[in-house]
């Protein structure tokens, strides 16, 4: 189990303040002031923290896993063509990221989508 404590001090403006595994870690949070935020705590799935890890993996040094995510919430909401998937991707932030290890890398964001979608 990993302890994580944030005691004091302020976030402003961020889109998500705490993003943590749903299992093996503990947040301990106080006097900690939160303004305009999208999100102040997402607890992860573990199956799709799993395949973003997994992914990253497979992807250029220096992804990010925001950009996993965002890549692969895209092509779930994306229609189920493949070009209207890579398109998706090619819109999503991962996509500075990936152009030169495209098509490759295109597909494994779709193929991990795809699969998280059927669960």
């Amino acid at each position: 189990m990993t302890d994580i404590k944030f005691i004091g001090g302020s976030m402003k403006g961020v889109g998500t303040g705490f993003s943590v595994p749903a299992d093996g870690v503990e947040l301990e949070v106080s006097g900690l002031q939160m303004e305009n935020m999208g999100t102040g705590l997402e607890v992860r799935d573990p199956t799709i923290d799993r395949a973003i890890v997994e992914l990253m993996s497979k992807l250029p040094q220096g992804t990010t896993y925001q950009q996993v995510s965002d890549a692969i919430k895209a092509v779930q909401q994306a229609p189920s063509d493949v070009a209207a998937q890579e398109d998706a991707v090619k819109k999503s932030s991962i996509w500075a990221a990936l152009k030169d290890a495209a098509p490759a890398a295109v597909a494994f964001i779709i193929k991990t989508a795809t699969e998280l979608t059927k669960d």
